[in-house]
């Protein structure tokens, strides 16, 4: 064999190689870069999801972070909505400690056109986000939003509680329902909102 055919037949064999990682790289991308589509939670209602709610744990991709970094005392109001079986989230928070810097925004959360009781479409930023409450209890709930476009997938699991400060170990509980819930593809760490000091 002359040397030619021996450096073309390693150059094939290095460039299957490199299409097999670059396609094995995609399949990857693609399998994390969607937007689960879980069941809302079968006990929802808008009456026992309004009121007010603490954030008191949350899993969230850099998209969310962006808008929420640094942020503390993180509440929730849920309201009526200006459409039939609408509802508004009011979010409110300090930026770094209890007491400074408030900042608050005020989302619609719109029903589907085909109605499904705790799923929603959320109005941020100029973009509709995919929003749905799949547990939803006297005292706690979780919430999940998610936006998908070409680049990205952000996503944002909220625990939510009636009371500011609970059990840590009851957040964590939450975070492995919303877990096996696939809400989490990217396999990001959940964090604790602090809640100490802010009333």
């Amino acid at each position: 064999m002359c040397i030619r055919d021996r450096i073309r037949r390693e150059l094939n064999w290095e460039m299957i190689l490199f299409i097999f990682v670059l396609v094995l790289g995609q399949l990857t991308f693609a399998e994390r870069n969607y937007c689960p589509a879980p069941p809302p939670a079968s006990s929802y209602s808008n009456e026992g999801y309004m009121g007010d709610w603490y954030e008191v744990g949350k899993i969230q991709t850099w998209g969310g972070a962006i808008f929420e970094a640094g942020c503390v005392c993180t509440k929730i109001h849920i309201g009526k909505g200006q459409v039939d079986g609408g509802l508004t989230a009011t979010q409110g928070c300090n930026y770094f400690r209890p007491k400074w810097l408030p900042a608050s925004t005020t989302a619609a959360l719109t029903p589907l056109k085909e109605p499904q009781p705790g799923r929603f479409t959320q109005r941020m930023f100029g973009r509709d986000v995919n929003y749905v409450v799949v547990h939803l209890e006297k005292d706690f709930a979780i919430q999940f939003d998610c936006d998908q476009s070409s680049l990205a997938t952000n996503y944002c699991v909220h625990v939510l509680s009636r009371t500011p400060v609970v059990d840590e170990s009851k957040i964590r509980s939450f975070f492995a329902f919303a877990e096996g819930l696939g809400l989490n593809p990217k396999g990001l760490s959940g964090t604790i909102t602090k809640q100490k000091g802010c009333a």
